[in-house]
C-alpha cells in the first residue's frame, strides 16, 4: 500500500456523479411514462377513437413530446455517462496506488472495456472489483469478493444496455403500429431496471469515494454529510 497522497480525491466529482445520476433516475421515470402515453395513444389508434383530423395532431403532438423527452433524457444519459467515466478512472488510478499489482486492469482500460463488445458483459465489472477491494482493503486480494449490491448493480447494467441497444434498432426500423407497441413496452418494462442501476451504481460510488478518503485519514462521513 503507498503511503503518499492519492492523486485524485473523488469527493468533489462524486458529488457531481450522484447528482447527474439522480437526474438520470428522473429522466428514466419521464420516460417510462412518456413511452406508457405512447402505448395508450396506440391503443386508442387501434380502437378507432380518433377522426382523420383529429389523429394528424394527436400524433403530431405525441411525436413531438416524444422527441422532447428523448433529447432530454439524451443531454442527461451523455453527462451521467462522461463524468462517471472520469469517476472510474480515476478510481482506478487510486486503487493502482493503494496496491499496485502487475494483473490490474489500468485506469484506461477500466473505462474503455465499456465500449468492447461482448468483453463489456464482464471485463468492466472486473475492473470495478479491482478498484473496491484495493480500495476497502489494499492488503487484501485484488480478486477477492464483492458484496451482493455490486453484481446486482452490474447484471442489472447489461440487462439494461442489451434492452437499449435492441430498442435503438428498432426505433430505426419501425413501420407499423406494432413495431411502435414493441419498443414502447421494451423501453417502460425496462425503466425499473434502468432505475435502479442508477441508484446502484450511485451507493457504488460513495461507498468507493468514502474508502479512498479514509485511506487518506479523514472522516468517512464527511463526504456526503
Amino acid at each position: 500500500m503507498t503511503d503518499q497522497a492519492l492523486r485524485f480525491d473523488l469527493t468533489r466529482l462524486a458529488r457531481i456523479c450522484v447528482v447527474l445520476l439522480t437526474g438520470l433516475v428522473v429522466a428514466e421515470v419521464i420516460y417510462a411514462a412518456d413511452s406508457y402515453s405512447m402505448l395508450r395513444f396506440l391503443d386508442a389508434v387501434d380502437a378507432g377513437t380518433y377522426g382523420d383530423a383529429e389523429l394528424t395532431a394527436k400524433a403530431e403532438q405525441v411525436d413531438a413530446q416524444a422527441m422532447l423527452v428523448g433529447i432530454g433524457y439524451l443531454v442527461v444519459f451523455v453527462a451521467c455517462t462522461i463524468f462517471s467515466a472520469i469517476w472510474i478512472y480515476r478510481a482506478s488510478w487510486n486503487a493502482r496506488q493503494l496496491k499496485p499489482d502487475a494483473s490490474r486492469i489500468t485506469p484506461g482500460w477500466a473505462v474503455g472495456w465499456f465500449f468492447v463488445p461482448l468483453l463489456s458483459l464482464w471485463m468492466p465489472y472486473q475492473a470495478m472489483a479491482q478498484t473496491w477491494n484495493s480500495s476497502h482493503n489494499p492488503s487484501g486480494d485484488i480478486k477477492a469478493s464483492m458484496p451482493g449490491f455490486v453484481l446486482l448493480w452490474w447484471l442489472f447494467w447489461v440487462a439494461t444496455s442489451i434492452a437499449g441497444n435492441l430498442s435503438f434498432r428498432l426505433t430505426s426500423q419501425a413501420e407499423t403500429i406494432a413495431d411502435f407497441r414493441t419498443i414502447a413496452t421494451v423501453d417502460l418494462a425496462i425503466a425499473p431496471f434502468a432505475i435502479a442501476t442508477a441508484i446502484l451504481f450511485i451507493r457504488l460510488i460513495k461507498a468507493i469515494t468514502a474508502a479512498q478518503k479514509g485511506r487518506l485519514g479523514e472522516g468517512l462521513g464527511a463526504i456526503f454529510a
